[in-house]
């Protein structure tokens, strides 16, 4: 993933789903073909290889297993969403959390097939260990900010300079980011990026929205 990048995940919003998806990655595709800016997806798994023949954006997993071929029924391993179109994985999302052990597990499994890890944590402390692993990005979100108004770089500004000083693996900013203003001051600090869902899927225009975040990436 180059950077400064925009990392925007879906979830399983409605408007985020189906051809509503398909129509958002464009979208995306057209503003960053524009604006020469990088732009990340995070899709449903499921989507994963129907996007990745409309858009040529990054389509990341949000989800990945850190199990190999064999009899593991109901596991998303890294080699079928690499052959489906899948470059990078969200792991440890505070939706989709797992334990410390399974994150190692994973971010090695990544590594091995050349899939970009940006691994999700919540506290200094998570970071450092996380760090260790040697994982491709961090994202640091505090639970209680995501899906609202306010953004961590606004609201923890010290906490998330904290975790980047902590750590050698590039940092992005995810949790209640919605404006350029946001964007900036996560820059300021020391942010390789963000990581955002509501604040562009949800929004009543997504294009403008995502040019808005882009001013100052």
């Amino acid at each position: 993933m180059r950077t400064p990048s925009l990392v925007v995940n879906l979830k399983t919003y409605r408007k985020g789903s189906k051809e509503k998806a398909v129509k958002l990655a464009k979208k995306c595709e057209k503003i960053a073909n524009k604006t020469g800016k990088n732009i990340v997806l995070a899709v449903q798994n499921t989507d994963i290889f129907r996007l990745s023949k409309k858009v040529s954006l990054p389509i990341y997993a949000q989800h990945v297993d850190s199990e190999r071929f064999g009899s593991n029924t109901g596991k998303d391993i890294p080699e079928t969403l690499k052959y489906n179109g899948a470059s990078g994985t969200l792991i440890n999302h505070s939706e989709d959390q797992v334990t410390i052990e399974k994150i190692e597990k994973t971010v090695k499994r990544c590594r091995e097939l050349s899939i970009t890890s940006l691994v999700c944590v919540d506290s200094v402390e998570m970071a450092k260990k996380v760090d260790t692993f040697n994982p491709d990005f961090i994202a640091y979100e505090p639970p209680e900010l995501i899906g609202g108004n306010i953004s961590v770089s606004e609201a923890k500004p010290e906490v998330l300079k904290e975790v980047i000083e902590a750590v050698d693996t590039p940092v992005l900013t995810g949790a209640g980011v919605k404006t350029d203003k946001d964007v900036k001051k996560a820059l300021e600090i020391g942010s390789k990026g963000v990581l955002v869902a509501s604040g562009v899927v949800k929004a009543d225009k997504q294009d403008e929205a995502v040019e808005n975040l882009l001013k100052n990436l």
